[in-house]
């Protein structure tokens, strides 16, 4: 088997689609409410309204790239590979720099513009805040104009950068146009990040959290048991079952993909409920040695 990606790229994706779909629902409400009557008065607190949406919208955006950084710290393996994704920084641009520039991503257009978000959010929810966008950035947009066209018809390097220099909500276009590039941008360190990570070390990682989620940690032993009240090639199918949950695959995504060998899975499965508790870390293991499957 072969780690492709991580649970927090895929958590990522659905909190940026779930912030969509709500988006949208919201906009269509104040579409209603502003044709059931002229009204100037209703009309400016519409467009107040789809401000405040339109902001909201990109804090979640924000939130759920933090929240990707926040989980990739918490795993041993991610951390050996890239000792930068242990820092204590709370900085989102800190913490999102730390990330591309130890798996060797390159300033694309996608990274440019989740930076951009960064600092966007920053603006419209901090009072006053008047954060800037490193000029590398800004010369990346400026020099991607075609891309962005591309992406959404309408919209300029100038007239994106201009509009975040005014500190004003972002557009639907530039606001999808953002939301794209936060994806985009943690699925290539994503893809840079699972290569460098060692697939033992972090399926070990995998199946400890399988067995300790949504709940507490003095149940996992139980959850264990469970699983090892079967024969050895359910559990194995069980095992395995677990780890594609969590991000591995039967294919590579890429040439030099690290491999997980079927063998490291035969063997916990072979194994005694009790040592494989302990090479997990669910539990202390027996110093007489090797307990029966």
């Amino acid at each position: 088997m072969y780690l492709v990606r991580t649970p927090a790229l895929r958590a990522l994706r659905g909190q940026i689609a779930q912030t969509g779909h709500e988006l949208a629902t919201v906009l269509r409400g104040l579409d209603g409410l502003a044709a059931e009557r002229e009204d100037g008065a209703r009309d400016v607190a519409v467009r107040h309204a789809r401000r405040f949406a339109f902001d909201a919208a990109l804090a979640r955006i924000v939130d759920a790239l933090d929240g990707y950084l926040a989980a990739l710290r918490g795993v041993d393996a991610f951390a050996e590979a890239v000792p930068a994704l242990a820092t204590h920084e709370r900085s989102v641009k800190a913490r999102l720099d730390a990330l591309l520039e130890g798996v060797g991503v390159e300033c694309t257009l996608e990274v440019a513009l989740a930076h951009l978000a960064i600092q966007w959010r920053n603006r419209r929810s901090h009072t006053g805040s008047t954060n800037r966008l490193e000029q590398r950035y800004v010369a990346k947009i400026r020099a991607a104009e075609p891309q962005l066209v591309a992406h959404a018809r309408g919209m300029t390097a100038k007239r994106l950068l201009d509009h975040f220099e005014a500190s004003r909500s972002p557009r639907p276009r530039e606001l999808a146009a953002l939301a794209r590039a936060v994806r985009e941008s943690c699925a290539q360190a994503d893809g840079a990040l699972v290569l460098v990570a060692d697939p033992e070390a972090y399926a070990t990682w995998a199946l400890r959290s399988a067995f300790t989620v949504e709940g507490a940690a003095g149940d996992a032993p139980a959850r264990l048991e469970q699983v090892w009240a079967q024969g050895p090639d359910k559990r194995g199918g069980r095992l395995a079952q677990l780890l594609r949950e969590r991000g591995f695959a039967e294919s590579p995504a890429a040439a030099e993909q690290g491999e997980l060998p079927d063998e490291w899975i035969d063997d916990l499965a072979h194994s005694g409920v009790r040592e494989v508790g302990a090479r997990l870390g669910l539990l202390e293991e027996r110093r007489e040695g090797r307990d029966p499957p």
